[in-house]
């Protein structure tokens, strides 16, 4: 699962960085510059609701969020039973 994640997340980066204002971007993620070293978070789109929620805080804030994540991951390690 974790690899899935990360191939989905570079995807999704790497698509924002070239293709900003396009709809398969926005459909595989928003992205917000977060930091002075040109680090970008992801704040919508499919990658963000298969990304864990930041803090206990978000989770809480966001539930739509921390319920796809949860069945994101059980999902994903049931199926790989």
């Amino acid at each position: 699962m974790s690899a899935l994640v990360s191939n989905v997340y570079f995807l999704s980066q790497m698509l924002y960085r070239n293709f900003k204002g396009s709809f398969i971007t926005s459909i595989f993620g928003k992205w917000q510059e977060a930091g002075y070293q040109g680090q970008i978070v992801p704040v919508g789109g499919l990658i963000y609701y298969i990304t864990a929620p930041k803090t206990f805080l978000d989770a809480l804030t966001d539930p739509i969020h921390t319920l796809i994540y949860i069945l994101f991951v059980v999902g994903s390690n049931f199926y790989s039973i």
